[in-house]
């Protein structure tokens, strides 16, 4: 700062001298850039996404992905129970590539080594939302339903709903939430809590198997447990009456090593995990035992 000349004595038309008056506005400005240096920093919000799901087709209209955090809701608006699975693909792949790396791999041979599960958005019934907080790389990623058809066993993808987006542009730095619903899978089960708070959670699944594995939720009926729903995904015949549940979302794949983040509202009931990707035998890990009950209280 200039320094400033003094002068002795006072000036009858201040109220106090040069000296103090220096010494005052130096002070001053002194505080105003310490304010300015302490001021916390505006908190980066995740790069919001909006997908649609119908049959059979994603809607993204609303879905402009970015590197780094993408905070994404997927909306159900079609009659069936879907879900949202990302697949990161090396260079120059393409969808039939895929299709067909998938079909192998359902039929019990390994993962296709051009793809990497990455998580996404787990399977919620019509009518539902549900979301996940992606941090995806650039490069170019798969969007797949793999529900099965109840009319004909058909995984929705093959009629059509998936789609190939590139993640590209700056990158977004912002925090992905805080859990408060911590989830380990292993071959084959889940270390989880036996309850969490009911409203909005964010569930964090990591993956300490030597599988892929996922983290689907279920609203368990009133009185039904998860074996019941175990019973209902294994039976031959379709049973009569409605599911003893309902999905609300969840974690979808992951790779050995990776995690990834769920963020889901329940209320207040009895849920159950559950893992759909089958091992190298083609029976699918919750016919292992993967699967967890937990309340939501």
């Amino acid at each position: 700062m200039q320094q400033r000349r003094r002068r002795r004595g006072r000036d009858p038309h201040r109220g106090g001298s040069t000296t103090e008056t220096a010494t005052a506005t130096e002070t001053a400005a002194a505080a105003t850039e310490t304010a300015t240096a302490t001021e916390a920093p505006t908190e980066a919000e995740a790069n919001a996404v909006t997908i649609g799901a119908s049959e059979f087709a994603f809607d993204l209209s609303n879905a402009n992905f970015v590197p780094g955090t993408n905070a994404i809701t997927m909306n159900n608006t079609g009659e069936q129970v879907h879900h949202l699975q990302f697949v990161g693909l090396t260079e120059g792949t393409t969808m039939e590539d895929l299709t067909a790396g998938l079909q192998a791999f359902e039929e019990g041979g390994p993962f296709p080594e051009f793809a990497t599960l990455t998580g996404g958005v787990g399977q919620i019934g019509p009518g539902a939302s549900a979301g996940t907080v992606a941090e995806l790389q650039a490069g170019t990623y798969a969007l797949l339903c793999l529900v099965p058809d109840p009319a004909d066993g058909v995984p929705h993808f093959a009629k059509g709903m998936a789609a190939l987006i590139e993640v590209a542009g700056d990158e977004n730095t912002a925090a992905v939430p805080e859990a408060n619903f911590e989830v380990t899978a292993v071959d084959y089960g889940f270390e989880a809590p036996d309850s969490v708070a009911a409203g909005d959670v964010v569930l964090k699944l990591s993956n300490n198997g030597g599988e892929p594995h996922e983290a689907n939720l279920l609203q368990l009926a009133e009185g039904a447990t998860v074996e019941d729903a175990v019973a209902f995904f294994t039976s031959e015949a379709p049973p009569a009456g409605p599911p003893p549940f309902t999905n609300v979302g969840g974690a979808q794949g992951i790779f050995p090593g990776d995690s990834t983040v769920a963020t889901v509202n329940l209320a207040a009931g009895n849920y159950a995990l559950i893992c759909f990707i089958p091992n190298a035998e083609g029976a699918p890990h919750f016919v292992l035992g993967m699967t967890k009950e937990f309340a939501a209280e």
